[in-house]
């Protein structure tokens, strides 16, 4: 998730032989429960955006139950359930989810959740972030 470090070298490489139009991440689907892995994608998105301005940025999205990763996806034979989002509107209905899920628990901030609540907030937010981003 946090690996993407000098990926713009990588797509500027491929793109001396070929133009690239559009650009599709691929993070696994339980993103949407974990905001350390969904703030990657923002910021990954954010530098792909500011170095390839004219290239279309796109995240495939799915249900978890479809499978985590994108392999699991494919060989569940759930494949077509991928849902291509522009990241700048799923990023802004993920926060205002989060921010929601928050003051329905009573916390101000991801901080403030104690470690024995952090997994049951975590899937009530996964469930929550895949009714709005995906329905």
């Amino acid at each position: 998730v946090g690996s993407w470090k000098n990926i713009d070298l990588d797509i500027k490489e491929i793109r001396k032989d070929r133009p690239v139009k559009k650009i599709f991440i691929m993070f696994d689907a339980d993103m949407f429960g974990k905001w350390e892995v969904f703030k990657q994608l923002v910021s990954l998105s954010d530098m792909l955006f500011s170095v390839f301005p004219f290239v279309r940025i796109k995240c495939g999205c799915w249900h978890a139950a479809d499978g985590k990763g994108i392999d699991d996806l494919y060989h569940n034979g759930n494949i077509s359930t991928i849902q291509y989002k522009d990241i700048p509107e799923i990023s802004t209905i993920y926060y205002k989810v989060l921010d929601d899920s928050l003051e329905q628990f009573g916390y101000s901030s991801v901080r403030e959740i104690p470690e024995e609540k952090v997994s049951e907030f975590r899937a009530y937010l996964q469930e929550s972030e895949e009714t709005a981003i995906l329905s």
